[in-house]
């Protein structure tokens, strides 16, 4: 997506900030202010830097903006397809909030379709989730977004960037609830 811009301006220009995606937002805004100031501007001489976020990175810039408002580094921000407030589909996992189809998606040879589980492997799983009461599939589903959740995505609040502002409210109180939670909450 950013060919155009190597074109425009030289690559010798464009610098790259990479952060692993589980991680924690507010140590990656850290992590982008230290790249800008020692990397950078020092290498470019530079007063100023324009920011390219993608998708995830949008919420890397937008917690680097927050934290570090003063900073005057930022020229402007040119954002490509970014999760400025989350995202609606990972708002709708994070909160198990399917279609009522969700279960009959998985009776239609979903896992096998997906590419991650064995052709053969994937048709016994959708024979067995047949053989279940739809609700009970159901339940299924909700427990394992249910893990998912807390064990990828509660420490790694990089993901919970995505959770919509509109959504937040829902997922504090199902999810971040308690002395234990404290951190991530803030």
């Amino acid at each position: 997506p950013c060919d155009f811009l190597l074109e425009e301006i030289g690559e010798e220009n464009v610098y790259c900030y990479n952060y692993p995606v589980f991680s924690n937002a507010d140590k990656n805004a850290v992590g982008l202010n230290d790249f800008i100031e020692n990397v950078v501007l020092k290498q470019t001489g530079a007063s100023k830097v324009i920011l390219v976020p993608m998708s995830m990175g949008a919420s890397v810039v937008n917690n680097y903006l927050n934290q570090y408002p003063d900073a005057g580094r930022v020229q402007k921000v040119i954002s490509i397809v970014g999760a400025w407030d989350g995202s609606d589909v990972f708002g709708d996992l994070m909160l198990a909030d399917f279609d009522d189809n969700a279960p009959a998606m998985v009776y239609t040879n979903l896992l096998g379709e997906l590419g991650f589980v064995d052709p053969y492997v994937g048709s016994i799983i959708n024979i067995a989730a047949r053989i279940l009461p739809k609700q009970e599939l159901r339940n299924i589903l909700d427990d394992i977004v249910d893990s998912l959740v807390r064990t990828l995505f509660l420490d790694n609040t990089s993901f919970l960037a995505l959770c919509p502002s509109s959504r937040y409210d829902e997922f504090a109180e199902k999810y971040l609830q308690g002395d234990e939670m404290a951190g991530v909450r803030a």
